[in-house]
C-alpha cells in the first residue's frame, strides 16, 4: 500500500509523479493522456460498477466532465490521478442513482454483544469468511450481488479498499470523509458483507 501521507491517489503500475506545469491541459495533451490511461480507467470502472456496458457509459461521461474541467487542471498531481478521481466520482454517482429497496440495514448485520462487552456469537477473522469460499466455488456473482445490497456509502468504502486496494487515507480523500470515518465504514461494510455471504452459503447448501 502507499504511504497514507501521500498527497494524491497514485495509480497502480502507472506514472504517479506530478506532471510538469500544464496550465489548462491543452486539447492535444488531454487526448494523449486519455488514450494512454483509458484501459486502466475502464478497468477501475468495471470493478466499481460490475457491468461492462455501464462502465463504458460512465467512462464517456467522466471524460466529458474532465474535458470541460481541463482548464482547471493545475498540475499538482498526475493527469492519471486527476482522471481517476473524476471516474471514481462518476461511478459513485451512478451507484447512488441505482440504489435499490433491497439494500440491507447495516446495523442489523453487525455482531451482537453481551451487555458486558463480549460477542454473543463467535466472530472469525474477515480473511476466513465466506468470500474466499464463494470465490473457490466460482460464485463471484453472489459476492457481487451481496455487495450491491450494501448501502452506497459503505459499498463505496469497501470497493475502494478491498477491490481497488486503496489505503484508508486514500479512501477518505476520495469520499471526502475523515480517515477514522473511512475505517469505520470499511469495517462495518465487511461485517455486513460477511453476514450476507454466510446467509447465501446456508441457502446454497444442499439439503439432506
Amino acid at each position: 500500500m502507499t504511504d497514507p501521507s501521500a498527497e494524491a491517489v497514485p495509480p497502480r503500475g502507472a506514472r504517479s509523479e506530478p506532471m510538469p506545469a500544464l496550465p489548462r491541459l491543452e486539447a492535444t495533451r488531454f487526448e494523449v493522456e486519455v488514450t494512454e490511461h483509458a484501459a486502466r480507467l475502464l478497468a477501475t470502472l468495471r470493478r466499481l460498477l460490475g457491468a461492462h456496458d455501464e462502465a463504458q457509459d460512465c467512462f464517456q461521461d467522466a471524460m466529458l466532465s474532465a474535458w470541460r474541467a481541463r482548464e482547471g487542471f493545475a498540475g499538482e498531481a498526475s493527469v492519471y490521478t486527476w482522471l481517476y478521481r473524476i471516474c471514481v466520482n462518476a461511478a459513485f454517482k451512478r451507484l447512488k442513482r441505482r440504489a435499490t429497496r433491497d439494500e440491507v440495514d447495516i446495523d442489523a448485520t453487525m455482531p451482537v454483544f453481551h451487555e458486558k462487552g463480549w460477542f454473543l456469537e463467535p466472530v472469525a477473522p474477515w480473511e476466513e469468511q465466506a468470500v474466499s469460499r464463494l470465490e473457490r466455488d466460482e460464485t463471484c456473482a453472489r459476492v457481487r450481488a451481496c455487495i450491491e445490497r450494501l448501502p452506497v456509502d459503505y459499498r463505496a468504502a469497501l470497493l475502494l479498499k478491498d477491490i481497488e486496494e486503496r489505503s484508508c487515507a486514500e479512501v477518505a480523500e476520495l469520499l471526502g470523509i475523515s480517515v477514522s470515518n473511512a475505517k469505520i465504514r470499511i469495517h462495518r461494510a465487511r461485517q455486513a458483507l460477511r453476514a450476507l455471504l454466510e446467509l447465501e452459503l446456508r441457502r446454497a447448501a444442499p439439503t439432506r
